[in-house]
């Protein structure tokens, strides 16, 4: 992560917490934000990345609960690694979910989970 962070392609804080001395925690850097956009053939204007919003959830409110729900998706990742015929194959973060869904929904999160054949979204 130090190198990642080095090269701007991650930015970090360390939230204040009362006691003692919180982890790292980490968030997408503006040449990490431009590798990204390369990728899906846009400039870093058109895939709409600020390194401020980007930023912005060291100081929010929900950042325990966003780290909660990245866990859950995360370790769905990992397990999926390691499983033959287990897959997350899809992950949305809320932002996108609000994009797509508007005012109908507000999920955390979307996912599609894929293992031996059978198929669920969640």
């Amino acid at each position: 992560m130090l190198a990642l962070w080095q090269l701007r392609a991650v930015e970090r804080f360390r939230p204040f917490i009362v006691a003692g001395s919180a982890p790292l925690h980490y968030v997408l850097g503006p040449a990490g934000a431009a590798v990204l956009a390369a990728a899906r053939g846009l400039t870093v204007a058109e895939y709409d990345y600020r390194a401020d919003q980007a930023l912005a959830i060291a100081h929010s409110r929900t950042l325990a609960h966003q780290l909660g729900v990245n866990e859950i998706f995360a370790t769905l990742v990992a397990y999926a690694r390691t499983h033959p015929g287990v897959a997350l194959d899809v992950w949305w973060s809320e932002r996108r979910c609000t994009q797509s869904w508007g005012k109908i929904v507000r999920p955390d999160g979307y996912g599609r989970w894929h293992e031996d054949g059978h198929r669920v979204d969640f």
